[in-house]
């Protein structure tokens, strides 16, 4: 797998980190990429941005020296799962999905891209793809 699901983003919080009051996206990120080799800073930013608009805590950025961090309103361990809330809310956890293009019959090239992308990040795409030296 790719990156978790939320399901398995929370449940990887609560069991890594259930006593925690605090987690920070460094060590979150590091514990993820263990697991799931795609995770970056941004996604794991997006989620526990999307975690604190769901009231489980307070997302922090990173401010003269400190890191940013997820201040969680009680431990992970006490929340639980379903966090007690209606679970389409917590959609907002961003979601991406990875495409396998064959370029040549023996060669083919995987992009990982939101499962929401906008016209605007596709073009994106495209004109760093022209970028790219070709020789």
């Amino acid at each position: 797998m790719l990156v978790p699901d939320r399901d398995a983003f929370w449940n990887h919080i609560a069991k890594r980190f259930g006593d925690a009051r605090e987690t920070s996206v460094d060590v979150l990120e590091k514990s993820l990429r263990a697991e799931y080799r795609d995770v970056d800073r941004g996604y794991v930013i997006a989620a526990l941005k999307a975690l604190a608009k769901l009231g489980l805590g307070t997302f922090k950025t990173g401010r003269r020296g400190k890191p940013s961090r997820m201040t969680w309103v009680d431990k992970p361990r006490n929340i639980g799962p379903g966090f007690g809330i209606d679970r389409s809310a917590s959609e907002s956890i961003p979601r991406t999905v990875e495409h396998e293009i064959a370029l040549r019959p023996d060669v083919f090239a995987k992009i990982r891209i939101p499962s929401d992308i906008t016209p605007a990040e596709a073009a994106r795409i495209c004109e760093f793809l022209r970028l790219i030296p070709i020789g």
